[in-house]
């Protein structure tokens, strides 16, 4: 039968990288999160393969509640704790966000970037889940017990990506416009076309100071309901 959940009151302070999905962190930049969750978590993850050391994704992660340092092994798996009093483990700990836990990040701030009629806004300094990787994605090191420092977060949004979404949503809206239409109907959708041409000139692509793929906005299509 298992033990009520001890709940815990952490504070964490973690490396975020220079810039939102950079991978360096020369700057020094840090930021601090408090984490109120259980105090022992435990997780499963693969013994062996490709994903060997990483979360199985079938498992649920189990308390004290759950008695999860004595439940049965699933096959091919090995069960991984997070000690909330241990900073490598409070920061998967944060990342797995288990149920039950609150994780509160400090003096965030916000960034503003103005392109053309496109207003990006970003979080200055991120949550750990927006610096570091997914929670399937950290890694426990079976051979020696411990959790291994995650990676940060990086995006797989390219320009040529942006492009090709540009490309295609010119193709959707094809026949949207036709001579014989009324100006009043017609004008908001050349419009539109015309700022989905322009969204390389807009956001710099090529230039010096090209802005990151993840930051490229698209405009709205005149029959898309905002809410």
């Amino acid at each position: 039968m298992g033990t009520p959940v001890t709940t815990v009151t952490k504070t964490l302070e973690y490396k975020v990288p220079n810039e939102k999905y950079g991978t360096s962190d020369s700057d020094g930049n840090t930021c601090t999160a408090t984490y109120v969750g259980p105090d022992q978590l435990w997780v499963f993850v693969d013994e062996d393969g490709d994903s060997k050391g990483k979360r199985n994704r079938t498992m649920q992660e189990l308390t004290t509640a759950d008695d999860g340092a004595d439940v049965p092994l699933p096959e091919g798996c090995v069960r991984a704790k997070l000690d909330a009093n241990k900073t490598p483990d409070l920061l998967v700990l944060c990342i797995t966000n288990p149920s039950g836990a609150t994780i509160t990040t400090s003096d965030q701030g916000t960034t503003t970037e103005t392109y053309g009629d496109y207003t990006v806004k970003y979080n200055s300094k991120l949550e750990v889940q927006e610096t570091y990787v997914t929670q399937d994605q950290c890694v426990y090191d079976i051979d020696n017990e411990v959790w291994l420092t995650p990676a940060y977060k990086t995006t797989d949004r390219t320009w040529d990506m942006v492009i090709e979404n540009r490309d295609s949503a010119l193709e959707a809206s094809d026949g949207k416009i036709s001579p014989d239409m009324p100006d009043a109907v017609k004008a908001p959708w050349v419009t539109y076309r015309q700022a989905l041409r322009d969204l390389p000139t807009v956001f710099k692509k090529g230039e010096s100071d090209e802005v990151p793929a993840w930051k490229v906005q698209f405009p709205f299509a005149p029959d898309t309901i905002v809410e």
